[in-house]
């Protein structure tokens, strides 16, 4: 019988994150392992290469390079057909969700090239969708042009006009496409680092581009060209009726997985202070506000 694997990571900084959703993971009695990495779990080599971005400095430790590194270590020691959930520890497991989970579970065990993403489109399973606005998410919007251009699609509509796929969560099941498709999502940013990074793009960003999603982005385009099924991600967050960026989350009280980016990390506390001192942080904030009063 195959295996359902439950991983997640972070650095030492979410490490209450991270304890919290690995708990929640075991007590739905639906995971034969939960895993909880962190940097200490990425492999030697990898870390010695990305020393200089993998540290507090970068965003999410270093673009979130290590999500792909993570996936792929833990890929490797799986059996054939087994499931792997990935799932960022800022987000929560439901248990009143448990009957969808296992319906993910089995869309994953089918899915042809064994790998299920979540797209932010609207609601295609059974969360009825009443109609508000949904939040734009569309490729070229989220994307730095050299990541469109080394991919070839900037002139591919359906791929960059259609919403990104995300990497908050996603399920794998092992077998070889679905390996190659993670190796080859390891493989864009090898030697390429500023198509993961926030350097500015060479190539021109499309008209709108607002930020690139660093490893997201590149998923998403790897996951629309091996054309992978979606479910759609507003069954994890809902938006209100007045502001389609605010969780309604009372609207997704019967779903498994809801993305909360709660990442356990108090900045207003001493120790937080600590860190932003040490980075140099306050000092530019305190300078901006002064800016900021003078030119009032």
């Amino acid at each position: 019988m195959s295996r359902r694997i439950f991983l997640t990571f972070t650095d030492r900084r979410m490490q209450t994150a991270r304890k919290r959703i690995c708990q929640q993971a075991r007590s739905l009695n639906v995971y034969s392992d939960v895993i909880g990495a962190s940097e200490n779990s990425l492999d030697r080599d990898f870390r010695h290469r990305y020393a200089s971005i993998l540290n507090e400095k970068h965003k999410g430790y270093g673009y979130y390079i290590w999500k792909p590194r993570i996936v792929k270590q833990v890929l490797a020691t799986l059996q054939e057909g087994d499931v792997l959930h990935w799932l960022d520890a800022g987000s929560h497991l439901n248990p009143a969700g448990l009957w969808r989970l296992q319906q993910y579970f089995q869309l994953a065990e089918t899915a042809p090239g064994g790998f299920l993403g979540f797209e932010n489109k609207p609601p295609n399973g059974p969360l009825a969708y009443d109609g508000r606005p949904l939040p734009d998410n569309a490729e070229y919007l989220l994307t730095k042009g050299d990541l469109l251009d080394w991919f070839n699609v900037r002139d591919r509509l359906e791929i960059c006009r259609s919403q990104q796929i995300g990497a908050t969560t996603f399920m794998i099941r092992k077998c070889q496409e679905s390996v190659g498709f993670i190796e080859r999502w390891n493989q864009v940013f090898e030697g390429r680092q500023h198509l993961i990074d926030d350097s500015p793009s060479i190539s021109p960003n499309e008209k709108g581009f607002i930020c690139h999603r660093w490893d997201q982005s590149i998923l998403s385009i790897l996951a629309k060209l091996h054309e992978v099924p979606t479910v759609s991600v507003f069954e994890c967050w809902y938006p209100t009726l007045d502001d389609c960026w605010s969780p309604d989350w009372d609207y997704v009280k019967d779903y498994p997985i809801w993305m909360k980016r709660d990442r356990g990390i108090k900045p207003e506390n001493q120790w937080g202070l600590h860190y932003l001192k040490a980075k140099g942080n306050i000092k530019d904030i305190v300078s901006k506000a002064v800016k900021k009063v003078f030119t009032l």
